[in-house]
Order: structure tokens, then sequence, then C-alpha cells
């Protein structure tokens, strides 16, 4: 009989790394979708940005700003879904080392000094948000791989033990 409580204590314990996994998965998935938002954004900034550079005037400095404005606004909702998917990865036992951060300042420089330094300055920066986003959702899909495929061998143990269960019942 003993040996079936260890198997049902073994269970449980899956049951529940199974139930983390799943919320860490969640928070993955919503996590990638902002950052994507702020890549979308990103990217549409870089493109008017690359107008701008080339002397496209106030309303392309404005409709590039306008795309930098809903990036960064997008930011404060990755950074949540971000820490909570860093609690998320430790009741699974994962960690991962993240950060997200869009310089503000330089909207600023760009509209009260409207000259290629400026714009330049601007795309760059553009450029490093961009790369740091993009860096930080290959770093969320990679560990999110890890976590489906812990979640597939979680759901194998389930099922084993469930059948080490049953056949410790039928030879009772």
């Amino acid at each position: 009989m003993k040996n079936l409580d260890e198997i049902m204590e073994k269970k449980a314990y899956y049951i529940d790394r199974k139930k983390e996994i799943e919320e860490a998965i969640e928070t993955g998935k919503n996590l990638l979708y902002s950052l994507r938002q702020v890549n979308r954004n990103l990217d549409s900034a870089s493109s008017w940005g690359l107008w701008d550079v080339l002397g496209g005037g106030m309303l392309v400095t404005m409709a590039k700003h306008s795309k930098l404005e809903k990036a960064k606004s997008e930011i404060p909702r990755a950074q949540s879904l971000l820490a909570k998917f860093y609690r998320e990865l430790e009741d699974v036992g994962g960690h991962v080392d993240i950060d997200i951060e869009i310089g503000s300042f330089l909207t600023f420089a760009d509209y009260f000094f409207d000259g290629l330094f400026a714009d330049l300055t601007v795309q760059s920066r553009i450029n490093d948000a961009k790369r740091r986003v993009r860096s930080t959702i290959d770093k969320v899909n990679s560990i999110m791989r890890r976590l489906e495929s812990d979640l597939e061998d979680t759901i194998r143990a389930i099922e084993d033990l469930e059948k080490e269960r049953l056949r410790i019942i039928e030879q009772e």
C-alpha cells in the first residue's frame, strides 16, 4: 500500500508542476504579444526615422514620434508581464535575465534640434531599442520552448504514474 501512496504523492507533485508550467506559458504568450506590439511600433518608427534623416520634415518627425510613443506606452505592460513571467518561472524552477527599457529624452532633442545629428541619434536609439526588444523576444521564445518541453515531460510523467497506480490496484 505504501507504493500506492508514493505514486499518488508523486502524481500530486506533477499535477501541481503542470499547473505552474501552464501558468508560465500563458504569461509568456501574453509577454510575447506585448513585446511584438512594441517591436511593430519600433519598426514603423524606424521607417519614419529613415525618412526623417533624409529631410522628411515636421510631419515625418511627428509620425515617427507617434510610433515611438505607442511603443513606449506598451513598455509598462511588457515590464509588468516580464515581472510576472519571472515569478512564474521561479515557481517552475527556472530563471531568466531580461530587461526592457527605451530612452525618452531624445524626443525632446529631435523636435527642438531637428537637424541631421539629432535625427541620426534618434534613429540609432530606435535601432538599439529594436535590437533589445528582438533579443528579449528571442530569449522568451527560447524559454517558452523549454517550458513546452517540460510540460510534455510532466504530462508523460502523470500518465505513467496513473498507469502504475492502475497496475497496482489491479494486482490487489
